[in-house]
């Protein structure tokens, strides 16, 4: 569904010609912008579907999050293939996610992002947003657009795709917390929101993301959800080499991860090795697997291995930045649980019904808001427990200043995680056992 360089034109010279306004003026106004642009839209035809028929409607969906986000929208993107099976379906990611969404079989082509920019520099995203829309966007016409919105840029890359049908979920924030969420002071996130022409209704809160990602099949699409279980994809490939690295391991086996996205939400290797000696005294045969790699997974753990080197070397298989994310899914599949931080693992070994041992920042004594993290990414649907700090430390304890969605509000190392005794968590390990055998699948949260 090409489009002529003469239409692309008229949008990309009126979205230069707004832009040029707001470094004369300081300031965005949304109204203005599309009040402005829609006109624009409208006379180049993007507003119009080129579609013939439904059978052949030209899909985009937006994906500007990490990898365990990635796999919570699965279960919504598999919807929407359900019921545009013969569509156009177009993926938007960051290259990051490129090994796991090309084993994706609801997608028939991909895109990656090339945008980068300071968070909070609406002058560096503007213009590269708008170059590009230009190359990769404009020309295909996309009929309709779900942006399964995260960040700022979902809703502005949303926009500028041309889509007729704009639909997107709104995020949760409060009121301190709005403008970390948005590309620049100018733009309230409540702004940003009017970016679609079909804003799906907050979902009955507290509920998990998968639900509320769904909610556009429900309120768009006016269709009953047929499966809200995630999924993960690998080949068998991935799955040979998987095998390959547990070919020494000894039942019972354990997963885990000790990095995350952001380090507050790590709990210490030098308790991970304490827990691990209460789990060998009932369970000597155990093994444990490092799941997923990077500069700070890689310092964990050589910190594990130097807090426990027998343990390290007797019970413990690490693949840290040695497989890929594909291959981290089918090691994790022959795994008996996982064990770790709130990271793309977790939500894979949910993915996968591999039980859950969350150790979470979130402490159990500040007050709850619909929208916290562990309220919208717990383990979903399989036997979990959720090991929490008792009490806040007072650098997060302060009223005077509500806690954001992570409970935690030290950002650039473990901090109210570290006061979780690994007694706690072995107490965790034992009630998860008790809840495998019961099949509960609803959170239980101790500290």
């Amino acid at each position: 569904m090409q489009v002529e360089q003469k239409n692309i034109d008229i949008v990309i010279n009126a979205l230069k010609d707004f832009y040029n306004r707001i470094i004369q003026t300081g300031s965005f106004d949304i109204a203005e912008f599309i009040n402005f642009l829609e006109p624009k839209f409208t006379e180049a035809g993007y507003r119009e579907s080129l579609a013939p028929n439904l059978k052949q409607t030209n899909i985009l969906i937006i994906h500007d999050a990490g990898v365990g986000d990635f796999i919570i929208q699965s279960a919504t993107v598999r919807e929407i293939r359900r019921l545009y099976p013969t569509a156009q379906i177009t993926l938007l990611i960051t290259k990051s996610l490129l090994n796991m969404a090309e084993c994706c079989p609801y997608v028939d082509k991909i895109i990656l992002s090339d945008i980068k920019y300071r968070h909070g520099d609406f002058n560096e995203m503007y213009p590269q947003s708008l170059s590009f829309a230009e190359k990769n966007l404009l020309p295909r016409h996309f009929d309709i657009c779900y942006a399964l919105a995260l960040l700022p840029l979902t809703f502005f890359t949303m926009y500028l795709s041309g889509a007729a049908h704009r639909i997107a979920t709104p995020i949760y924030a409060d009121a301190e917390e709005e403008y970390a969420w948005t590309a620049t002071r100018w733009i309230p996130y409540d702004y940003l929101i009017n970016l679609a022409n079909h804003i799906v209704p907050r979902y009955p809160l507290p509920c998990h993301r998968v639900d509320s990602h769904l909610a556009v099949v429900d309120y768009f699409l006016h269709a009953p959800v047929a499966n809200r279980k995630m999924e993960v994809w690998y080949t068998a490939r991935d799955a040979a080499v998987a095998e390959s690295y547990l070919q020494k391991a000894t039942k019972p086996i354990y997963g885990f991860s000790m990095a995350s996205s952001h380090p507050r939400k790590c709990y210490p290797p030098e308790m991970y090795a304490k827990v691990f000696e209460m789990i060998l005294a009932e369970e000597p045969t155990a093994t444990f697997v490092i799941l997923c790699g990077g500069e700070y997974d890689l310092t964990q753990a050589e910190t594990l291995k130097n807090s426990a080197p027998k343990i390290y070397a007797e019970h413990t298989i690490d693949t840290t930045d040695k497989i890929s994310y594909r291959k981290s899914a089918a090691v994790l599949k022959n795994c008996d649980m996982y064990i770790g931080n709130d990271t793309s693992p977790l939500h894979m070994a949910a993915t996968l019904n591999v039980p859950v041992l969350e150790i979470m920042a979130f402490p159990a004594d500040l007050p709850l808001k619909a929208y916290d993290e562990h309220l919208v990414y717990y383990p979903y649907g399989v036997p979990n427990v959720i090991v929490q700090p008792a009490h806040a430390l007072p650098e997060c304890a302060n009223p005077k200043f509500p806690h954001n969605a992570y409970g935690c509000k030290i950002i650039g190392k473990p901090h109210c995680i570290t006061q979780i005794k690994p007694e706690t968590v072995f107490k965790g390990f034992k009630l998860l056992k008790e809840r495998i055998a019961q099949k509960i699948i609803e959170p239980l949260y101790i500290h």
